[in-house]
């Protein structure tokens, strides 16, 4: 990250960031609750990413006492985000009569328990 200045976490942040939309406009009221949390997260990460990039300079000693926590801000984010795009997906197939709406109901779930 700090090689390149955060460029391509921020890259990954904003293909993130797109999904957003869709949680936000989804009928699914479970997906909105997800969209609203995915986002406070990833406003997180991106403050972090900011704050790094900011004060390391060239000296990566200077941030490696938080580096433990920022990756397990990343990495929980990251799988939220990862439990929205399936969540996403199993609406789309929710109803279509080729998969178990049991499982389709437990993948939006799952990711709605995720989220908080």
């Amino acid at each position: 990250m700090i090689r390149d200045n955060g460029a391509c976490l921020k890259e990954l942040i904003e293909e993130m960031r797109a999904e957003l939309g869709a949680l936000a406009a989804s009928p699914e009221e479970n997906l909105n609750i997800i969209g609203e949390h995915l986002a406070t997260g990833m406003t997180a990460v991106e403050d972090v990413c900011n704050w790094i990039s900011d004060y390391s300079g060239n000296n990566p000693d200077t941030i490696g006492v938080g580096a433990k926590y920022f990756l397990l801000l990343f990495g929980n984010v990251t799988a939220g985000w990862l439990h929205a795009k399936i969540a996403l997906q199993a609406v789309d197939f929710l109803g279509d009569d080729l998969t178990s709406e049991s499982f389709l109901s437990g993948k939006i779930l799952s990711a709605r328990y995720f989220a908080g």
